[in-house]
Protein backbone atom coordinates (compact mmCIF):
# COMPACT_ATOMS: atom_id res chain seq x y z
CA UNK A 1 0.00 0.00 0.00
CA UNK A 2 1.09 3.54 -1.00
CA UNK A 3 1.70 6.22 1.78
CA UNK A 4 -0.47 9.17 0.37
CA UNK A 5 1.86 11.83 1.90
CA UNK A 6 4.61 10.78 1.43
CA UNK A 7 3.66 10.03 -2.61
CA UNK A 8 2.69 13.66 -2.78
CA UNK A 9 5.40 15.14 -1.22
CA UNK A 10 8.09 13.03 -4.08
CA UNK A 11 5.35 13.88 -6.33
CA UNK A 12 5.99 17.80 -5.01
CA UNK A 13 9.99 17.63 -5.44
CA UNK A 14 9.94 16.13 -8.84
CA UNK A 15 7.28 19.01 -10.48
CA UNK A 16 9.60 21.36 -8.21
CA UNK A 17 12.34 20.11 -9.87
CA UNK A 18 11.21 20.32 -13.36
CA UNK A 19 9.75 23.95 -13.00
CA UNK A 20 13.37 25.13 -11.55
CA UNK A 21 14.71 23.34 -14.69
CA UNK A 22 12.14 25.10 -17.29
CA UNK A 23 12.52 28.34 -15.92
CA UNK A 24 16.41 28.14 -15.77
CA UNK A 25 16.81 27.58 -19.76
CA UNK A 26 18.83 29.87 -21.68
CA UNK A 27 17.26 30.80 -25.07
CA UNK A 28 20.93 31.20 -27.60
CA UNK A 29 20.71 33.89 -29.70
CA UNK A 30 21.62 32.97 -32.90
CA UNK A 31 25.45 33.81 -34.13
CA UNK A 32 24.81 35.08 -37.68
CA UNK A 33 22.56 38.03 -36.28
CA UNK A 34 23.89 41.29 -38.03
CA UNK A 35 22.01 43.73 -36.00
CA UNK A 36 23.09 42.33 -32.80
CA UNK A 37 24.11 45.35 -30.89
CA UNK A 38 22.32 47.66 -32.81
CA UNK A 39 19.25 49.39 -32.10
CA UNK A 40 16.84 49.59 -35.19
CA UNK A 41 12.99 49.20 -35.05
CA UNK A 42 11.42 46.51 -36.07
CA UNK A 43 9.99 46.54 -39.53
CA UNK A 44 7.39 43.79 -38.47
CA UNK A 45 5.22 43.41 -36.16
CA UNK A 46 2.26 41.32 -34.78
CA UNK A 47 -0.05 44.19 -33.39
CA UNK A 48 -3.32 42.58 -34.66
CA UNK A 49 -5.99 46.06 -34.04
CA UNK A 50 -3.19 49.03 -35.11
CA UNK A 51 -0.66 48.55 -37.89
CA UNK A 52 -0.04 51.39 -39.34
CA UNK A 53 -0.59 55.13 -39.71
CA UNK A 54 -3.81 54.86 -42.21
CA UNK A 55 -7.30 55.97 -41.98
CA UNK A 56 -7.91 52.33 -41.33
CA UNK A 57 -5.07 51.06 -39.68
CA UNK A 58 -6.05 47.70 -39.52
CA UNK A 59 -6.68 46.99 -43.44
CA UNK A 60 -4.89 49.46 -45.18
CA UNK A 61 -0.77 49.50 -45.61
CA UNK A 62 1.07 52.87 -44.65
CA UNK A 63 3.83 53.85 -42.54
CA UNK A 64 4.18 51.75 -39.65
CA UNK A 65 3.11 53.31 -36.19
CA UNK A 66 4.07 52.24 -32.63
CA UNK A 67 1.59 52.26 -30.26
CA UNK A 68 1.44 51.52 -26.12
CA UNK A 69 -0.46 51.41 -22.93
CA UNK A 70 -4.12 51.32 -24.50
CA UNK A 71 -6.96 52.57 -22.76
CA UNK A 72 -10.22 50.92 -24.73
CA UNK A 73 -13.70 52.88 -24.01
CA UNK A 74 -17.23 51.34 -25.16
CA UNK A 75 -20.22 54.19 -26.04
CA UNK A 76 -23.02 53.48 -28.84
CA UNK A 77 -21.65 50.19 -30.04
CA UNK A 78 -18.55 51.80 -31.07
CA UNK A 79 -14.84 51.04 -29.24
CA UNK A 80 -12.81 54.06 -28.37
CA UNK A 81 -9.14 53.18 -28.22
CA UNK A 82 -7.13 55.70 -26.75
CA UNK A 83 -2.96 54.33 -27.12
CA UNK A 84 0.28 56.51 -26.54
CA UNK A 85 2.14 57.06 -29.82
CA UNK A 86 5.83 55.86 -29.86
CA UNK A 87 8.83 56.68 -31.75
CA UNK A 88 11.97 55.68 -31.38
CA UNK A 89 14.86 58.28 -30.63
CA UNK A 90 17.88 58.32 -32.79
CA UNK A 91 21.05 57.01 -30.85
CA UNK A 92 19.59 55.51 -28.02
CA UNK A 93 17.86 52.27 -27.22
CA UNK A 94 14.84 54.78 -25.85
CA UNK A 95 11.68 55.38 -27.50
CA UNK A 96 9.93 58.81 -26.94
CA UNK A 97 6.44 59.80 -27.09
CA UNK A 98 4.72 63.51 -28.30
CA UNK A 99 1.53 62.45 -28.33
CA UNK A 100 -1.50 60.42 -27.53
CA UNK A 101 -3.90 58.44 -30.41
CA UNK A 102 -7.93 57.74 -30.88
CA UNK A 103 -8.70 55.03 -32.79
CA UNK A 104 -11.89 54.06 -33.09
CA UNK A 105 -13.80 50.66 -34.25
CA UNK A 106 -17.97 49.32 -34.58
CA UNK A 107 -16.91 46.00 -35.52
CA UNK A 108 -13.53 45.19 -34.43
CA UNK A 109 -12.49 43.96 -37.91
CA UNK A 110 -11.96 47.72 -38.88
CA UNK A 111 -10.69 50.59 -37.35
CA UNK A 112 -10.43 54.02 -37.88
CA UNK A 113 -7.60 56.49 -37.12
CA UNK A 114 -9.25 59.31 -35.25
CA UNK A 115 -5.55 61.22 -35.31
CA UNK A 116 -3.75 62.67 -32.37
CA UNK A 117 -6.13 63.88 -29.32
CA UNK A 118 -3.64 65.05 -26.87
CA UNK A 119 0.51 66.58 -27.44
CA UNK A 120 3.17 66.65 -25.11
CA UNK A 121 2.57 70.34 -24.79
CA UNK A 122 -0.77 70.25 -23.58
CA UNK A 123 0.88 69.14 -19.98
CA UNK A 124 2.94 71.97 -18.61
CA UNK A 125 5.14 69.84 -17.08
CA UNK A 126 6.33 67.50 -19.71
CA UNK A 127 8.91 67.83 -22.09
CA UNK A 128 9.59 67.40 -25.56
CA UNK A 129 13.13 67.81 -27.65
CA UNK A 130 14.93 65.60 -29.98
CA UNK A 131 15.30 62.89 -27.44
CA UNK A 132 12.75 63.63 -24.98
CA UNK A 133 9.29 63.05 -25.50
CA UNK A 134 7.39 62.64 -21.87
CA UNK A 135 3.87 62.80 -22.69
Amino acid sequence: MINTKKFLQILWILGSGLIVIACNTKVKEPSTNIFAGLHYAPTIFDNPIIKYDTQDPTNKVGDIIYTADPAAMTADNRVYLYTGHDEQALGVKDYRMYDYRLWTSTDMISSENKGIVLRYSDFPWARGDKKTGNA
